[in-house]
């Protein structure tokens, strides 16, 4: 994500972009497309409580 400090023409300052991601695979049992969504989405608010630049991955 450091790489992805920019100048901002706009504010004649460096913005900073953060990240929060959610991962969840498809294998047993989340082998619909509702429960891999749900566990998806779970992951998600887990690595956003967590703080910037996390990325959670529910199994």
């Amino acid at each position: 994500m450091a790489a992805l400090k920019l100048p901002h023409p706009a504010l004649g300052e460096d913005a900073h972009v953060t990240i929060s991601l959610g991962v969840a695979s498809g294998i047993a049992p989340l082998t619909t497309y509702d429960t891999l969504i749900s566990a998806a989405d779970n992951a998600l608010y887990a690595a956003k409580h967590a703080g910037r630049n996390c990325v959670f991955c529910q199994p």
